[in-house]
């Protein structure tokens, strides 16, 4: 790379912007060679929440979002273990911003306290098939 010729001045560019916003520190410990606790947390909630009925299995529509056939929690985490070890965290990142993790991993206000309008007058309450959904993300925890 060279300032002075303009030589790889894009790369250093891409790297820069590459680092500032998709950063390994957060999810990966070079020396040991393996995700961190907190993100292995993170993508393990990420799956629990996408597999829909709780087999322990992303089948086919449950990971129409991430991949074709199906994929245990295992072979999710060394799916983006791979990614962050081959220089694609971006994907990794994008997974977890999906699902509302800001750079520290923790999910974000917006995502735990979604704004919902409701009318003047207005009220709102879950229905049974509601209830339900929610029993069962309980369930998978």
């Amino acid at each position: 790379c060279s300032a002075k010729n303009l030589k790889n001045i894009s790369e250093l560019f891409y790297y820069a912007q590459k680092a500032v916003l998709h950063p390994t520190g957060p999810l990966y410990c070079p020396e040991e060679k393996e995700m961190k606790p907190s993100c292995v947390k993170s993508l393990t909630r990420i799956f629990k929440v996408s597999d829909l009925d709780n087999d322990g299995i992303l089948n086919d529509n449950e990971l129409n979002f991430f991949q074709d056939n199906g994929l245990t929690l295992k072979g999710f985490l060394f799916l983006h273990t791979l990614f962050i070890q081959r220089g694609r965290h971006e994907t990794t990142w994008t997974v977890l911003r999906r699902f509302g993790y800001d750079d520290d991993l923790e999910l974000t206000q917006e995502y735990l306290f979604p704004l919902i309008k409701v009318p003047p007058d207005c009220t709102t309450e879950l229905n049974h098939n509601a209830y339900l959904f929610l029993q069962s993300v309980f369930r998978q925890a």
